[in-house]
């Protein structure tokens, strides 16, 4: 497929129709857009969680266990105007892991003794019906599914883990195992990249900036999960414009990351020469005005990467 640019997921957009044509705009790899600012059901745990495991869109924490579930109709009318209005012969779309969808079920009062057992086929369930989706209204297209996972970072390497890493693999093991589409990992803060390695996830999407001790300590197990084919979103720019690092600060962060796993002994091919880069997370959190900058950032890093000899 090539060098590709994609995006996370969220927009601030309020206009299904502006933010298609957003993601036309600023992507060669067109993505299905969250819009939570037009309607809450487009949160990322309210638009995956909502009446899962018992549990609805209410509380601090995005999901109550035991609130009633809401309509779905809000919940999904974004993604499929973009289905119904794209050609695009490949399709991203994410959704909420179920370690992260957990955790927050977990605050919202879910018991602890049962939550995973009945999350783990809800929520393969749920993605199963969103492919279903893409599949009736853009039959042609390839999908690229991705599990948002911001939660992992309270796996890091340097972390105490509040829960049982083996819990964590095997729960976010048996979703990826048992969807449709074999999903990579989104996350764009610093976990255990091992643990999310010794999964063989399709694709680490990752946020350079925030790569640290849980990507350096972990170099090895992630390069030979490219190795075994694993592929790599580089999150090459911020989403906010204060504090901006220069194009310069960006591509090092790049070589860098790049070189350590290169020494490890992962093909340059996969990371390079069919590479996709995107924001480092969702840009539904500025303006879109930011988005628009954000994107134009990440269109001129990829021009630098591949037009230019960084390597």
């Amino acid at each position: 497929m090539g060098v590709e640019v994609t995006g996370v997921g969220s927009l601030p957009h309020r206009d299904i129709a502006d933010a298609c044509a957003f993601i036309t705009s600023t992507t060669t790899v067109g993505y299905i857009p969250q819009l939570p600012v037009r309607h809450p059901s487009e949160a990322m745990l309210v638009q995956w969680g909502d009446g899962l495991a018992g549990c609805g869109a209410a509380g601090a924490y995005g999901l109550l266990h035991g609130a009633p579930s809401g309509e779905r109709d809000e919940a999904t009318i974004s993604a499929r105007m973009f289905l119904e209005s794209t050609e695009d012969e490949v399709i991203k779309t994410q959704a909420t892991g179920p370690i992260t969808l957990g955790l927050a079920m977990l605050a919202g009062g879910a018991d602890s003794t049962r939550l995973w057992n009945d999350l783990v086929p809800d929520l393969i369930a749920r993605i199963d019906e969103h492919i279903a989706v893409i599949r009736e209204l853009a039959p042609n297209a390839a999908i690229v599914l991705i599990l948002d996972e911001p939660s992992l970072t309270a796996w890091g390497s340097e972390r105490g883990a509040h829960a049982d890493l083996g819990l964590v693999r095997e729960v976010l093991g048996a979703v990826m195992d048992g969807v449709s589409v074999r999903p990579g990992i989104h996350c764009c803060g610093d976990p255990d990249w091992g643990l999310v390695a010794e999964l063989d996830p399709r694709w680490f999407s990752w946020d350079t900036a925030s790569l640290g001790v849980g990507f350096s300590d972990r170099t090895e197990q992630i390069a030979a999960a490219i190795a075994r084919g694993s592929r790599v979103m580089w999150g090459v720019t911020p989403t906010m414009l204060t504090p901006m690092p220069s194009i310069d600060a960006m591509l090092s962060r790049y070589r860098l990351a790049m070189a350590r796993l290169v020494v490890e002994g992962a093909p340059l091919g996969p990371m390079h020469d069919d590479a996709w880069y995107t924001p480092a997370c969702g840009l539904a959190g500025g303006t879109i005005g930011t988005a628009e900058h954000v994107m134009e950032l990440v269109n001129k890093v990829v021009d630098e990467i591949h037009h230019a000899d960084v390597l």
